[in-house]
């Protein structure tokens, strides 16, 4: 099974309780179940490397179950229980021979190798988490971020106050305030910049200064042609307004259609008088108009 497994370019995580291994090259997937099968109870919510030979595989389940999948053996090699807060794993890692959890209601914890020891450590870092990552140069330093959940940065070694706290995001172009809905993060390496996403289709960049305060660097939507500089749409990565509108022409007026020309009523209770006519032209010497002839009787 070691060699089918080391084939596998990409491993995904199903709500069906499955890990699939996809080869890219040949279109394949291939299933892989724990020992207690197929449930949606046991959904699959967060994967994190648990080496750096990627060897190992930490698969974190609905029911807080956490497993290891071993890439060489192909199968499940060991599980625990990780209790504590509510909603599901948003994100997974590994410090030193320690595990890092972290569920929606914001708890952190750090556990020991032996499943039957308490956290060594906790911090809360706000209720609405959609994710924590890991800094990988500097394992102990972790990103936070959530549904009006402000993009953090915690320090395990000194976990009372985050390092790095994200400004308040600015109102729009109307003046309404924005919501902060951060889904993703991730650290940029050699650099002091933080990637983020938002639920609202948004990428974009922070800087992280000492002192707590992040500056907000510009914000694209996904998808968006000519974007530079960084992605993300951190707390900070506020709405751009639209552009200015374009002068519209006037429309040309519609000419009214003709109407025909209507005589004036006359005035109310004036009777309307037939025009005279000219009196009937009579030849000298003729009784009737135009020389006819005159009536029998006349002269």
């Amino acid at each position: 099974m070691a060699a089918p497994t080391r084939l596998f370019h990409v491993w995904v995580g199903a709500e069906t309780g499955a890990l699939k291994g996809v080869n890219l090259q040949r279109k394949e997937a291939s299933n892989h179940a724990g020992g207690s099968g197929l449930s949606r109870a046991r959904g699959v919510s967060a994967l994190a490397w648990g080496d750096p030979a990627q060897t190992e595989l930490l698969v974190a389940c609905l029911d807080r179950s956490l497993s290891v999948f071993s890439t060489e053996k192909g199968k499940f090699t060991g599980s625990r229980r990780c209790p504590g807060g509510d909603g599901a794993f948003c994100g997974l890692g590994v410090l030193g021979s320690s595990v890092v959890t972290a569920v929606e209601s914001g708890l952190i914890r750090l556990w020991g190798e032996d499943e039957a020891e308490e956290p060594l450590q906790e911090l809360q870092a706000g209720p609405g988490l959609c994710r924590m990552r890991q800094d990988p140069a500097r394992p102990h330093v972790l990103g936070t971020a959530g549904k009006e959940n402000g993009l953090k940065v915690w320090d395990l070694q000194r976990p009372g106050e985050p390092l790095f706290r994200a400004k308040n995001v600015r109102n729009d172009w109307l003046d309404l305030r924005v919501p902060v809905w951060d889904r993703d993060l991730q650290f940029l390496p050699g650099s002091q910049r933080i990637l983020t996403c938002t639920g609202h289709g948004q990428l974009g960049g922070r800087g992280q200064r000492p002192g707590g305060r992040g500056r907000a660097g510009s914000a694209q939507r996904a998808g968006a042609e000519g974007s530079e500089g960084f992605c993300g749409g951190g707390p900070g990565a506020a709405v751009p307004p639209p552009p200015a509108p374009r002068r519209l022409r006037q429309p040309r007026p519609i000419p009214a259609p003709a109407r025909p020309e209507r005589r004036a009523a006359p005035a109310q209770g004036v009777p309307e008088v037939a025009p005279q006519l000219p009196p009937a032209e009579h030849t000298p010497g003729l009784g009737g108009p135009r020389g006819a002839p005159s009536p029998k009787g006349e002269g």
